[in-house]
């Protein structure tokens, strides 16, 4: 009887786990904050009441530090240790049930090694950046005259190449930007597009 239980509980918080990761990247990645009050509520609402709390209790340094999207990696590697530490701590022990097996507990080591591999290679991977002595290596898209103009970029006086962007927070210009990403501290781009998607 106690085996049946702790083996429902382990499933419980399996089926919990998986709930709130999908739940994150649907609050956090997907739904829109301006149609949804929860999305708001996790995308905005939540990173500014975190910024005033840290600015009251520890000062503005510890507030512009939070503030800082180059350092929300730290935030990454908290998460994962933290979640890291809840399994070992907590699922470990359940191993092996009837649902899953004693070599579920080397597969989730291999898993997570992997991902702070994946990681840290997205955070120091170029994800294109286009300079005046780059451009021949970026021009490789036809202009489509409507969404990207052959022009120059005001903001750093080189040629604007068709699919690229400038980004707000590493203030240059990106081939094929697709995003910058708080977790990796890091542009998404031509370069590193693809260690991203292993990444994620």
């Amino acid at each position: 009887k106690e085996e049946k239980i702790k083996s429902r509980m382990g499933l419980f918080l399996f089926v919990v786990f998986l709930f709130s990761c999908f739940g994150t990247i649907y609050l956090c990645c997907i739904a829109d904050p301006n149609h949804s009050a929860a999305a708001k509520f996790c995308t905005q609402n939540i990173p500014s009441f975190t910024q005033k709390f840290a600015g009251r209790l520890f000062g503005a340094e510890c507030r512009d530090y939070i503030s800082n999207k180059k350092n929300f990696k730290i935030g990454y590697v908290v998460i994962m240790w933290g979640t890291w530490a809840m399994e070992v701590h907590s699922g470990y022990p359940q191993m092996p049930n009837k649902y899953v097996s004693v070599e579920h507990k080397y597969y989730a080591w291999i898993l997570f090694i992997s991902c702070l591999i994946s990681w840290r290679i997205v955070c120091k991977s170029s994800p294109g950046y286009i300079t005046k002595w780059t451009i021949p290596k970026f021009d490789n898209y036809s202009y489509d005259n409507i969404m990207f103009t052959d022009k120059i970029c005001p903001t750093k006086g080189i040629r604007k190449l068709a699919r690229s962007k400038y980004c707000t927070v590493t203030k240059k210009h990106i081939s094929r930007f697709d995003h910058y990403c708080i977790w990796v501290g890091n542009a998404i781009g031509e370069e590193n597009y693809r260690l991203f998607l292993v990444f994620v």
